[in-house]
């Protein structure tokens, strides 16, 4: 079964070029492959022939610090107390690519990326293994960490994002945070799912073989999740409350907490709540739109 992705922070600088510690492999074929990054706390389950099974149970929940990783110099996810394995397809481009990490790392990590055809493929190569030791004050980064013949090339790759025109891009952005956070609540359940699927339409066929059919399904449930009476999601009055981080196409915003970082709280009809990851935004053709 293929991924379905779904959307709803170092001050030394290390540039590495893959010594001894890290290791790397070329991509040289394929296009039809799944691209995965993986952090975990037990370096045993890193050790196998076949790191898309092993990196699942490496991913474990029982270690500290808040980090920012970032592909190609954009941030596409936050690592709060947890580990996790997830698939990055919908950010890579043609050619080198790069990883980045950067924040507050209180335990030994071990970084894994690996390719694979699926997630049980015990012909999963790794392309980039390393032990990051803890550090409170470190950012490091991996230039060129793998090569990708991918034929596609996402559109927000064509905006760049310039301090000149920041305050004018956290605005648009709020607004539409503001329209989904606004469907959800009036039951507009469709423009909710649209609103929140833009991104997702246009990489899961592309990069993750999805039918249309299927994606099309997915847009569908999540809108009939949102028609619920008691699901709504907690207001956000003011765009100070958010935190905009800014890469260099893409865009990635949570609210202001000392905490696992979120954006919406979705209430839900059990009468409990839940913090939902912090949202991508990109531009594309003059608009932002959730990624």
């Amino acid at each position: 079964m293929l991924p379905i992705i779904s959307q709803l922070g170092f001050l030394l600088l290390v540039s590495l070029n893959l010594p001894n510690s890290v290791s790397q492999a070329n991509e040289n074929k394929s296009t039809d492959l799944l691209y995965y990054v993986t952090i975990g706390t037990d370096a045993d389950d890193f050790d196998s022939e076949a790191p898309a099974r092993k990196s699942i149970r490496a991913t474990s929940s029982d270690s500290n610090g808040d980090i920012l990783i970032s592909i190609n110099n954009n941030p596409v996810k936050f690592r709060y107390n947890e580990g996790f394995l997830f698939p990055v397809n919908q950010f890579l481009k043609s050619g080198k690519n790069t990883i980045s990490l950067t924040g507050e790392c209180e335990d030994t990590l071990f970084l894994r990326v690996f390719k694979c055809a699926h997630l049980s493929d015990s012909k999963s190569k790794v392309l980039l293994e390393a032990e990051l030791v803890s550090d409170s004050n470190l950012e490091i980064s991996y230039t060129g960490w793998f090569i990708s013949n991918t034929k596609y090339a996402w559109p927000f790759f064509k905006t760049t994002n310039s301090n000149k025109n920041r305050n004018k891009s956290k605005q648009e952005i709020y607004s539409l945070i503001k329209s989904i956070e606004k469907s959800i609540n009036k039951k507009q359940s469709k423009t909710a799912a649209a609103l929140l699927t833009s991104g997702f339409k246009i990489y899961q066929k592309r990069a993750y073989k999805h039918s249309d059919k299927g994606i099309d399904a997915m847009i569908e449930a999540r809108a009939a999740y949102f028609s619920k009476s008691t699901t709504s999601v907690s207001e956000i009055n003011n765009i100070d409350e958010l935190e905009f981080t800014f890469g260099k196409n893409l865009v990635i915003v949570s609210k202001k907490s000392k905490n696992k970082k979120h954006l919406f709280e979705m209430n839900v009809s059990t009468g409990k709540s839940y913090k939902n990851p912090p949202i991508i935004f990109a531009k594309i053709n003059d608009n932002w739109i959730v990624w």
